[in-house]
């Protein structure tokens, strides 16, 4: 089968918003990667999960905890010779409060030579966010009350990565990454697909 990748973003405008869990109708297991949740109430999830080649009609859903009223957003792209492996402890998270147009998760080391390095994050305001050096913006759009994208690096050596996005502004942000083992050829263009739930 082939792998799924779910970044989810969810903003509640009084609390922190929750994301519980990922589930589909074709009865696909979903595991987190990685997460954030800020101050700013804004969350931030990578979910990974391994499906059919044949999946039809698939319908993704996030379950949320919204204390409030918010936005949230999914999207998906499919890879093939990709793993929900974790490399090592390759995740990061981090967040601001208006004082830069830099998204950042910080550095990832990786220890597996294959890796796909993935960059999820939003933000409050402004334009598009524009993709980090090296990397490849997979989503890139701006909905509701909010903006979000998704990026990605195939590598093929160990070493120190950082995944990070622009803004033309200086809003409130989030961003989450990680590293994923992959096989030794890994499908860089994948089939990815844009869910949005406002």
């Amino acid at each position: 089968g082939n792998t799924l990748e779910i970044g989810i973003d969810c903003w509640s405008s009084g609390g922190v918003c929750g994301i519980t869990s990922l589930t589909d109708n074709k009865g696909n297991t979903y595991t987190q990667m990685v997460t954030g949740a800020h101050a700013t109430h804004v969350t931030e999830a990578i979910f990974c999960g391994t499906v059919g080649a044949t999946q039809a009609s698939m319908v993704v859903t996030a379950n949320l905890t919204q204390a409030t009223s918010g936005d949230s957003d999914i999207t998906v792209a499919e890879y093939s010779g990709l793993t929900c492996t974790v490399d090592g402890t390759a995740v990061a998270a981090n967040d601001d409060a208006t004082t830069t147009s830099t998204l950042t998760a910080g550095s990832i080391t990786t220890t597996n030579a294959n890796d796909l390095i993935i960059g999820y994050g939003t933000a409050s305001t402004g334009a598009n966010l524009l993709v980090g050096s090296g990397y490849t913006m997979r989503q890139n759009t701006s909905t509701g009350a909010e903006l979000f994208g998704y990026e990605d690096l195939a590598v093929s050596s160990t070493g120190m990565y950082t995944p990070t996005m622009t803004s033309a502004t200086t809003p409130f942000w989030g961003f989450v990454g990680v590293a994923q083992k992959a096989a030794s050829v890994l499908s860089t263009t994948p089939t990815a697909l844009t869910i949005f739930v406002n």
